[in-house]
């Protein structure tokens, strides 16, 4: 038996919940198919974010702990950006994701978890529906548009041939801790050989005496597995060791992110690909919560309309992608580069480097970690340290 809906949405994470939304708020009806038993686990990111970001997107202030202060230390250096008024903070990832998911059942959304797709329905060269596990019963679900919001898996895109898996990735292991002792308002990124290699470790408080501590490195850049090296961080690096004396251990993640830059394509007849599925995260940090739900709003608005309108072609889908790419492309090209370089770090150039950034005033500095490579932004950077990325403007330039 075959269940029809107007649009498909696979993956219930930021991405699938709100271009699930938008389109059935245009008159779609939407299936949101989640392989978990209950959304929002298991957490995947640590839940970084920025404030001035998430309140143009509407999330509220319940959802995120404000940070004062970053710390930024290599093995023989560090520097310390304060914000009186906070402009970075971490992410109550279960409790947004699944306010995301109630925003997308009042907007008539139908929700189907545990299920797991299995395979994709052709016809001809189309995708016209997926193939569900739920229990021990096989569904099959049909609509003219299947959106592939699965994140680093890409299930559909994969299951259809229409990609390959990432072979360039982020992974990352890290503990959510009770730790009375860690300042509530101060984040921490550290890099460095005795951190990980090709990576960094970061601890970020999200209230309550709780915060996420962890380690990550690029694949296939090097080969090390952040589990070992994540206790090790935690009890000998002098940056934080002291203050995650009697920590107590409530949950552990592990989460991947694509670090390849954004796909080249992410529209196909009859599948659009949106958030990680897409490459849609920036490769500085490996954050991409803020972009999936930007993309999420994009893309829903377009296949809500084109089915609505009764054109799901693969031209009027498409206008998703050009623009998602007019607006976030170049930025997130430059974001690639940088990554590729800094991953390839020793201990003196991120020494040197650190004494670089100690030229830049905080709102330079936080906005180079969102990402923003404005002309503004970097008028600001050249201004004050002419020799900082020089190198890696010539290269964007260059690609």
């Amino acid at each position: 038996m075959t269940t029809g809906f107007d649009v498909l949405v696979v993956g219930a994470g930021p991405a699938g919940c709100v271009t699930a939304e938008e389109a059935a708020r245009r008159g779609a009806r939407v299936c949101l198919i989640e392989q978990s038993e209950e959304i929002g686990y298991p957490i995947r990111t640590s839940g970084g974010s920025f404030i001035s970001e998430l309140r143009e997107l509407g999330i509220s202030e319940r959802f995120f702990h404000a940070i004062r202060r970053v710390k930024f230390a290599s093995r023989n250096r560090s520097i310390a950006f304060d914000y009186p008024e906070p402009v970075v903070c971490v992410l109550d990832v279960r409790a947004l994701y699944q306010h995301l998911a109630l925003m997308a059942a009042s907007a008539g959304v139908e929700l189907r978890l545990g299920s797991r797709v299995i395979d994709v329905v052709r016809e001809g060269t189309r995708v016209c529906g997926v193939i569900v596990r739920t229990g021990g019963a096989t569904h099959n679900y049909a609509a003219p548009v299947v959106v592939d919001c699965s994140g680093f898996a890409a299930v559909v895109l994969r299951k259809a041939g229409l990609r390959d898996s990432f072979r360039r990735f982020g992974f990352g292991a890290e503990y959510d801790l009770y730790a009375p002792r860690y300042p509530e308002d101060e984040a921490l990124l550290v890099v460095g050989s005795d951190v990980i290699p090709c990576g960094y470790g970061w601890a970020f408080p999200r209230g309550g005496g709780r915060v996420r501590v962890g380690v990550g490195t690029i694949h296939p850049d090097t080969r090390a597995v952040p589990q070992r090296y994540l206790d090790r961080f935690m009890h000998e690096c002098a940056a934080i060791a002291p203050s995650l004396i009697g920590a107590q251990p409530l949950e552990r993640h592990v989460g991947y992110i694509p670090s390849e830059g954004v796909c080249r394509e992410f529209v196909f007849d009859g599948v659009m690909a949106v958030g990680d599925a897409a490459g849609q995260a920036s490769t500085l940090l490996g954050e991409g919560i803020r972009y999936s739900i930007k993309a999420g709003r994009m893309a829903g608005r377009v296949v809500g309309e084109a089915v609505v309108s009764g054109d799901p072609s693969r031209a009027r889908l498409s206008q998703y992608q050009a623009r998602w790419l007019a607006e976030h492309g170049r930025f997130m090209r430059l974001a690639y580069i940088i990554n590729r370089r800094i991953a390839r770090y020793d201990d003196a150039k991120w020494d040197r480097g650190i004494a670089l950034l100690e030229k830049l005033s905080p709102q330079v500095f936080s906005r180079l970690l969102m990402s923003d490579f404005s002309p503004g932004v970097l008028a600001r950077v050249v201004a004050a340290a002419p020799r900082v990325l020089a190198s890696v403007f010539r290269s964007f330039v260059a690609n």
